[in-house]
């Protein structure tokens, strides 16, 4: 058991994280248990083979910037059987991640499973292999979702990369507000400015998605 029985209590931008896994080879991460870290609860960054398997992670459903697990520069992760409630995204996937496996996963509240954001201060970003195979979403603000920054009307270079091969397959959403969204247009920031280039993304994947939106719009792209 990680964290706190208590809400996180004014939550700031160098809240530590609850649990990071760095720079570790054949991991096997089971049968823990998380709850209310006051920003990132788990972060698994330049990893090599992971396996995460019966995660349960509670954080309140208002609770800024608390990511369930945050994956970064990490290869070959396999996360399956977890059960994730949070005030962010339920799975955040960032650049340098390859050949990630997510099945039997539940999600709610949180943002939904996200695959960035990616190509912010014009950096390069490169993210590959993301399949994520039976899940169920309940009550979040997005479901599956693909952002990168701004790419619009010419002042400075954006960011650059590829985003590809992801695949979303048999998966259950129930009254979530944005339940497919590809936004090459985000910004987190109070004021960007337009770029020209950006990440590129590539090979798109949606099977067997089914469920309720909680808003007239259920698809997203820009």
């Amino acid at each position: 058991m990680v964290g706190s029985d208590s809400p996180p209590v004014h939550p700031c931008t160098k809240a530590p994280t609850a649990l990071t896994l760095y720079n570790l080879k054949n991991l096997n991460l089971k049968n823990l248990r998380v709850r209310n870290a006051q920003q990132i609860q788990i972060s698994i960054e330049k990893c090599n083979n992971v396996s995460v398997k019966n995660v349960e992670i509670t954080v309140l459903g208002d609770s800024p910037n608390t990511d369930g697990i945050h994956i970064t520069n990490t290869q070959n992760i396999r996360i399956s059987n977890s059960d994730i409630g949070t005030g962010d995204d339920c799975i955040s996937i960032e650049d340098g991640s390859q050949n990630v496996q997510i099945s039997d996963l539940t999600c709610g509240p949180g943002h939904g499973i996200s695959i960035g954001s990616l190509g912010d201060d014009n950096s390069k970003a490169y993210v590959s292999g993301i399949n994520v195979d039976g899940a169920k979403l309940s009550e979040t603000d997005n479901g599956v979702r693909i952002k990168t920054y701004q790419s619009r009307f010419f002042i400075r270079p954006g960011g650059s990369g590829t985003d590809k091969n992801i695949k979303f397959q048999n998966i259950r959403m129930d009254n979530v507000k944005n339940p497919i969204i590809i936004d090459q247009n985000y910004c987190d920031k109070d004021k960007s400015e337009q770029q020209e280039s950006a990440v590129r993304v590539n090979n798109v994947v949606y099977r067997n998605i089914s469920g309720t939106s909680a808003t007239d719009v259920a698809r997203y792209s820009a």
